[in-house]
């Protein structure tokens, strides 16, 4: 899957961890949020999570 604006795909072998990060910056702020595979059930849901939290940040 090919990342988004503001969305991230992540896959780290040496931590196992699989997911999507948001990232967003205002005002000099970021905000991080990662969303994982295994969390979230998977590749799709978790991007649809990830999507979902940044609507509500717009």
């Amino acid at each position: 899957m090919k990342s988004k604006r503001n969305l991230t795909r992540f896959t780290y072998d040496t931590t196992a961890f699989q997911g999507w990060r948001l990232c967003l910056s205002r005002a000099g702020t970021t905000f991080t949020k990662y969303f994982s595979d295994k969390k979230y059930g998977g590749p799709k849901k978790s991007l649809s999570s990830a999507e979902h939290a940044l609507a509500e940040l717009k």
